[in-house]
């Protein structure tokens, strides 16, 4: 299976388990930890019921399309100031500084 994250190249992550992959917020120094995808056991099979119920009304996924699975973590509004780190292990990480 292959998927593709925005701005990264597409990998194969067959050798992951997403539904025990560790992932890690860091707010201003003060990491979480969650898992990337304990619903339905795996964030792909987000993608397979929504797959599946578009085809059951008639509609699909299209190439292309931009499919977002869920959040580790709840909705965090940043502030001004601060530096947010997130991680989800064995993929990457990326850091954005709010100024």
């Amino acid at each position: 299976m292959q998927i593709q994250c925005l701005e990264v190249n597409p990998e194969n992550f067959s050798h992951l388990d997403f539904s025990t992959n560790e992932v890690f917020k860091t707010v201003n120094g003060n990491t979480e930890k969650s898992v990337t995808g304990e619903a339905l056991e795996n964030p792909f099979n987000a993608v397979i019921w929504m797959a599946e119920f578009l085809n059951n009304r008639g509609s699909e996924l299209k190439k292309g399309q931009i499919v977002m699975t869920g959040s580790t973590f709840p909705t965090y509004f940043p502030q001004k100031g601060d530096r947010l780190e997130y991680e989800v292990l064995d993929v990457g990480k990326t850091k954005i500084n709010i100024v």
